[in-house]
């Protein structure tokens, strides 16, 4: 099953979503130097990077949402998991 909007997502792994709106997506990105426009973003943490820092850049890029491991300010919808890389 392609699960292509944060709703679904949402119910489906029994995630919180942050933000009230549904958002559908085209695809999934993890670079915010890439295309992002309609994508969901999907906030990935390394040794030496913390995706997190760039939320607003994907939102400003035209990310629709954003899968997060933890609560960030944006107007972007989040869905909230304990590991990022897990979930993507």
């Amino acid at each position: 099953m392609l699960l292509s909007n944060t709703r679904d997502i949402s119910k489906v792994l029994g995630i919180d979503l942050v933000g009230s709106k549904n958002s559908i997506f085209k695809g999934v990105c993890t670079d915010t130097r890439k295309d992002v426009n309609g994508k969901l973003f999907v906030a990935l943490v390394g040794n030496n990077y913390d995706a997190h820092d760039y939320i607003e850049q994907a939102y400003e890029n035209g990310a629709v949402a954003a899968i997060v491991s933890k609560k960030v300010s944006t107007k972007m919808p989040l869905l909230v998991v304990k590991n990022t890389e897990n979930a993507l």
